[in-house]
């Protein structure tokens, strides 16, 4: 069975790896008769300084607006712009933290869940 192809992400045309390494679960979904649309969850808890916090509110990866690029590995699934951003107190430990962006892709559908990897 070949490998499952890595996601990538990239925020107004740079490369964005805290995101990659904090992504818990990417779905872009186009049906065809509305406009694209991506949400990405992310672990929102971590090293910062000399301790743990959170890690995206500073809104210094992205912010409202900023264009987004989601591939797998050379095949660019979405492009598209941060339109939403929410988070999830889950717990103490595991703060999550979703970017929504919309647009058009240039796939059906595409959803892939990393939870189960972190």
């Amino acid at each position: 069975m070949p490998a499952a192809a890595q996601p990538s992400i990239a925020i107004n045309g740079r490369a964005a790896p805290a995101l990659i390494a904090a992504l818990l679960d990417l779905t872009v979904v186009d049906d065809g008769q509305a406009p694209s649309a991506c949400t990405a969850r992310f672990s929102n808890w971590g090293p910062v300084g000399r301790g743990d916090a959170f890690l995206f509110f500073d809104l210094r990866q992205f912010d409202f607006g900023a264009t987004v690029e989601m591939t797998l590995g050379d095949a660019t699934v979405f492009t598209g712009r941060v339109e939403a951003i929410d988070a999830d107190y889950v717990s103490e430990v595991r703060h999550r933290f979703d970017l929504h962006a919309g647009f058009r892709s240039a796939f059906t559908a595409y959803s892939a869940g990393l939870a189960a990897a972190r």
